[in-house]
């Protein structure tokens, strides 16, 4: 069964509850194992470990003053193929959690300090960024091929290297790169000079600008205080919280509906539910070959969530790119448009739209309640939604349903999102859709959806990634008969 919910019991619709727990410590490890169940294949997990470039062994500067302070960051990575039985078909992306702090550069052991040995501190760097991983994000990219990078990890089994931009936001993009394998400081007419190794760089693994989906608010917690300069734990999620993780799986295609624990935070839209795609799409043309990636995030940069104008194409949020290269015109950040892997002509991670059979996004009902525009704080009977009956219908108990199709301005229509419909979201009470299948008219077949809303800015719920919002969801679960029997 391709439908998973991590937080229902065992049952003939959900054979993966209760099974898999998807935790806060071991996130993309948990999410892991769900793909790998239903045909994933992980090709590589690795920790990338940046520091600045003056404390790499040969620097200018010579042995670093113990008493200075070093920035670290550690990005480990998890990169899916697709089970497509083709190889021309198989598709790539990756996954990465991240971890930045400072540390006193006396205080690392000394043989694990980078001018004695780069490997041992990066395994040393790898083990202590538990402490220090940003827990309420993860890292999403798509990748055309791995062009040999497994062969370029160390034998801890990591990436470490230094970087010259040292500022924080320098070393986390180093740390979420995967093109950049290698630096090294070499002399040049007498003088130590900084330079990407020769064979340490390959722009042709194609990696996608990275999506970063945030599923909470940053300055709900802490944990590190840099006047000590030493972990601290502010914070309501705990190595064990459990994140909820349902949606559809199979070997090409994941579509997931993902949430942390809200209770601490269950107002204002802290704590959103976000939608995570990646997969093939139902192309109109059947050689089209392209995949859609896109995500969702708790409103990027912004300190009153809660007031997150969902309607303003104007605000627009930066991608970020690997840190040797740029998509310059149009790119897309996966977060307010859908990142597709190629048009058709071959430009890359260009800025797709979603497009279904809506009404007008100015159409009453007003989506908001007061400043508020989030989903969740239109769901009270006080809002407007509740003096309108766009649908279900009344008379009938049927709901309007739509493909969802990934546009361009310029190509038009690339396709569909695969085993997923889209539904305006004004009260709609049910859990699932049936959805009749064409044909057998004496013994018919429903194909069943679950019904899901996401909260966090997405191409489902922000202009102009959707032309009405929010976008209800329909997704995939299973078969059934006219009595509403599980069908295999």
């Amino acid at each position: 069964m391709p439908y998973v919910d991590t937080m229902l019991n065992i049952n003939n619709e959900n054979p993966s509850g209760g099974v898999y727990k998807v935790r806060e410590a071991f996130f993309a490890s948990d999410l892991a194992n769900i793909l790998m169940k239903f045909g994933w294949t992980l090709k590589v997990n690795f920790n990338k470990v940046c520091i600045p470039s003056q404390f790499a062994p040969g620097a200018y500067g010579g042995i670093p003053d113990p008493n200075s302070f070093m920035s670290i960051a550690v990005g480990e990575h998890f990169i899916f193929e697709s089970g497509a039985a083709s190889a021309a078909d198989k598709t790539y992306f990756g996954v990465a959690t991240l971890a930045y702090w400072t540390e006193e550069y006396g205080l690392i052991p000394v043989a694990s300090q980078p001018h004695n040995s780069m490997v041992e501190f990066g395994k040393w760097a790898a083990d202590r960024s538990n402490g220090f991983q940003k827990r309420g994000t993860l890292y999403f990219y798509v990748l055309e091929d791995l062009k040999g990078l497994e062969t370029k990890l160390d034998a801890e089994g990591n990436l470490v290297l230094s970087w010259t931009q040292s500022s924080e936001t320098g070393l986390t993009n180093c740390a979420l790169d995967i093109e950049i394998t290698g630096t090294e400081w070499v002399p040049v007419d007498g003088i130590q000079t900084w330079r990407v190794k020769p064979d340490g760089y390959d722009p042709y693994r194609m990696q996608s600008p990275i999506v970063p989906a945030g599923f909470r608010l940053s300055s709900l917690e802490d944990f590190y205080n840099e006047a000590l300069k030493m972990n601290v734990y502010n914070t309501n999620w705990w190595y064990d919280s459990e994140i909820s993780v349902r949606g559809y799986v199979d070997s090409e295609t994941v579509f997931l509906i993902m949430q942390s624990d809200n209770v601490p935070a269950f107002e204002l839209n802290k704590v959103p539910s976000i939608p995570f795609y990646f997969g093939r799409l139902d192309p109109f043309d059947p050689n089209d070959k392209a995949c859609a990636m896109f995500a969702g995030s708790v409103p990027p940069g912004v300190l009153d969530v809660s007031t997150f104008n969902y309607d303003d194409e104007a605000i627009k949020f930066d991608p970020i790119f690997p840190v040797m290269k740029n998509y310059p015109a149009y790119p897309a950040n996966g977060i307010e448009q859908v990142m597709l892997s190629r048009s058709k002509q071959g430009a890359r991670y260009q800025a797709y739209y979603l497009s279904w059979n809506a009404p007008s996004n100015n159409m009453p009902p007003s989506r908001s309640n007061g400043s508020k525009d989030y989903p969740r704080a239109t769901s009270n009977f006080q809002t407007d939604i509740y003096k309108y009956q766009f649908n279900p219908s009344l008379y009938t108990g049927k709901v309007h349903t739509s493909k969802i199709y990934v546009v361009h301005p310029e190509e038009g229509v690339r396709g569909s999102l695969t085993k997923v419909l889209a539904l305006p979201a004004i009260n709609f009470n049910a859990q699932k859709l049936r959805v009749r299948q064409d044909g057998n008219c004496a013994d018919p077949r429903y194909d069943v959806y679950r019904y899901a809303v996401v909260d966090g800015v997405s191409p489902l719920t922000k202009r102009p990634g959707t032309p009405f919002r929010p976008a209800g969801v329909g997704i995939f679960s299973h078969v059934e008969d006219k009595d509403g029997n599980l069908v295999n």
